[in-house]
């Protein structure tokens, strides 16, 4: 039984949460209206509440045990009070220049203490290291803010002594690199060489820069720079090129399913295909093809064409009954010359024939060609042009080969429809490039932020599909929430504006609903009842 202190420990716990996640909006607003002021014709009613919204968060932060935030807040709370003495007199430029390194100070103390707090919707699990090194403070703490949103690990570096004592600790995954900051801090010396030769660093390098010059772009691809951007960027596209960069040079194995029923053949083809880099999975049974090829999602099925009791024609039939099957490509191993015959298999679906006995190279070379063609068909033909995701069809064939499995093994699964909220308002406002540039954020961070087991779709204009195996209908809300709440916070570009978007979403999931129809259907009325609700929220059928 829990006692009354562990009940306390775990209220407080959840108190302590709900706090961080509110405080990047209370240091914006305090941001904001500091903004405000010198924009506009300097108030004191306008400083004032500034410099309540300060010393509220100064005495909420010590509360909360976050002492650090609430000792930066305390200073500029009293930075302010020294203000108001002039009334609505505009102070002179050293005093701007203080309350504006104060404020930096308290965004700098905002992000460590969300990023740094265990069950912060922020905290980033990953151990690989981003170094951001930028003079600017401002722009770093913006940068490193919606980096954070899409779960990377940053380190703002501002100067060369601090980067010099955090390459003795650690060596980073990547390094982004303003333009200025390589001037002031590395003269004229080029900065991407220096950082390989004395500190033998081998990862990628990106350059930003406020200059869209050519000769700029030049400059850095000559330096060795791996990708080079604008400020303001879109993060979005800084975070797909982090990953290809991070990620370079792994590509998902070409999976390749051997139905063949005489299993020391089957280890010897398998060998041969494994050699090349190809993942083999074997099956001997005919009456489990089926089965198999719904758990493994093979990209080519090479099947002999005699077995026992059962020959490959009458499988190929088989499979070609199922409509998310209908265009697997299967190749048949066959010693058969007889023409009629391979004129009923192509007939029937088979894709190619390979003749036995067949050399080695031969048989890798056949199969690693037939396994690139067709992985290039369904990017092409199963993928969004814009944003790269599965379109409607291949959303419904995934879903339903999903459901089959659910229903054999009784597994969870949930189903999750996203819509972008008030998107017509988004392109008449900011236009149309805005709003693609929008539909790419999400689908890349909806892409990042899921398990790579899970599926991510566009089923259309601004809607997206999540498909989750063994996850249940609460822990799908958990993870849409997680997502919904850190997409609010990115930072989206038009010509002159920046401006936020937020997303709706409906959850439904198996066992209880168990046909593909039904599952749509109710996750659809649950995405409604999160719009009719007001919008930026989830809900579950």
């Amino acid at each position: 039984m829990t006692n009354p202190q562990e009940k306390f420990e775990k209220r407080f716990q959840e108190s302590r949460l709900q706090y961080i996640k509110s405080l990047p909006d209370k240091v914006s607003e305090i941001k904001l209206i500091w903004n405000q002021l010198n924009i506009n014709q300097w108030r004191l009613e306008v400083l004032l509440k500034m410099r309540n919204m300060a010393h509220n968060l100064a005495g909420s932060g010590g509360t909360f045990g976050f002492h650090k935030l609430s000792e930066q807040a305390k200073l500029l709370e009293q930075a302010l009070d020294m203000m108001q003495i002039n009334h609505d007199t505009a102070p002179d430029e050293e005093t701007l220049s203080r309350i504006n390194d104060l404020l930096i100070s308290l965004q700098e103390t905002e992000l460590h203490t969300i990023q740094e707090f265990p069950n912060s919707p922020y905290h980033s699990t990953k151990t690989d290291l981003i170094y951001i090194l930028d003079s600017d403070k401002e722009s770093s703490l913006g940068i490193s803010r919606q980096l954070t949103y899409f779960g990377c690990n940053v380190k703002i570096i501002n100067d060369i002594s601090m980067l010099n004592t955090n390459l003795k600790n650690s060596a980073p995954m990547l390094i982004i690199i303003d333009s200025e900051f390589s001037k002031l801090m590395f003269d004229k010396y080029n900065v991407i060489q220096t950082l390989r030769k004395e500190w033998l660093l081998t990862c990628p390098i990106i350059y930003i820069s406020h200059s869209n010059k050519f000769e700029e772009r030049v400059l850095a691809m000559k330096e060795g720079s791996s990708a080079y951007f604008n400020k303001p960027m879109e993060i979005s596209l800084l975070v797909e090129r982090i990953n290809i960069l991070t990620n370079a040079g792994i590509v998902e194995p070409y999976r390749i399913l051997l139905v063949e029923d005489d299993i020391e053949l089957a280890n010897f083809y398998a060998l041969t295909l494994e050699r090349g880099g190809l993942k083999v999975f074997i099956e001997t049974n005919p009456e489990q093809v089926i089965s198999r090829i719904l758990d493994v999602n093979p990209e080519v099925v090479v099947m002999d064409l005699y077995m026992p009791d059962y020959n490959g024609i009458e499988l190929i039939k088989i499979i070609r009954q199922h409509q998310s099957l209908f265009s697997l490509p299967i190749v048949l191993l066959t010693s058969e010359n007889d023409v009629n015959i391979q004129f009923l298999a192509r007939e029937v679906g088979v894709d190619d024939f390979l003749h036995k006995p067949i050399a080695e190279k031969h048989l890798f070379d056949s199969i690693l060609n037939r396994v690139q063609r067709s992985r290039y068909m369904n990017l092409s033909i199963n993928r969004d042009s814009l944003t790269g995701l599965y379109v409607h069809k291949k959303i419904n064939e995934y879903l339903a080969t999903q459901l089959d499995l659910c229903k054999r093994y009784n597994a969870p699964l949930s189903y999750i429809i996203i819509d972008i909220d008030n998107f017509k308002n988004i392109n008449d406002t900011y236009g149309h490039l805005a709003g693609d540039n929008v539909l790419v954020t999400l689908s890349n961070f909806l892409k990042i932020g899921v398990r790579i087991t899970d599926f991510v779709g566009r089923f259309g204009g601004e809607s997206f599909v999540v498909i989750c195996p063994d996850t249940t209908a609460k822990a799908a809300l958990n993870t849409i929430e997680r997502l919904r709440k850190n997409f609010a916070a990115i930072n989206h570009y038009s010509d002159k504006d920046i401006f936020k978007v937020t997303f709706c979403a409906g959850i439904a999931a198996f066992p209880k609903y168990q046909d593909l129809e039904h599952m749509m259907a109710e996750a659809d009325k649950a995405l409604y009842k999160s719009k009719d609700n007001g919008r930026n929220q989830s809900t579950v059928a």
